[in-house]
């Protein structure tokens, strides 16, 4: 009975150490970013902030926007977090669309290295929180989580 279970163990030893060997060397990602033309940036002010102050820090995220290369358009819609799908007065969520692909040859111009180039300057501010992000590449599992939520 002792052997038997002494094997047991062994066996579910070394599943256990494989296991945690695949999940070292296994990419964490199985779906790469990709470049869809647009990004978002959701902008949080403390809860209970007005709406005005929260137009405010859209306002200049449109600022950096507008100067920015690449980007084609900006829309903002206030009092909506994409995030968490909810309605307050103290977040907005913002759209930038690129300009198309044909447009953007040079690869600075690409949706990962503007996240990663610009969003310092983005993020920076006075009082808020602002995320910017890009949209998953599996568009058919985001909308269906937000339609079960």
């Amino acid at each position: 009975m002792i052997r038997k279970a002494f094997v047991a163990f062994l066996i579910f030893a070394i599943i256990l150490g494989s296991a945690l060997f695949l999940f070292g060397t296994v990419p964490t990602g199985f779906v790469p970013d990709e470049d869809q033309g647009y990004f978002m940036i959701n902008v949080q002010l403390p809860e209970g902030a007005s709406l005005e102050r929260s137009d405010a820090a859209v306002k200049e995220v449109e600022e950096i926007l507008k100067n920015e290369p690449g980007v084609r358009d900006y829309f903002a819609l206030g009092g909506f977090n994409l995030i968490t799908s909810a309605y307050s007065s103290y977040t907005s969520t913002v759209f930038a669309i690129l300009e198309p692909w044909d447009a953007r040859k040079d690869p600075s111009l690409s949706v990962s290295v503007y996240n990663a180039e610009n969003s310092a300057e983005i993020q920076r501010d006075s009082g808020c929180c602002r995320l910017q992000f890009q949209p998953t590449a599996y568009q058919r599992y985001w909308l269906n989580r937000r339609l079960a939520v």
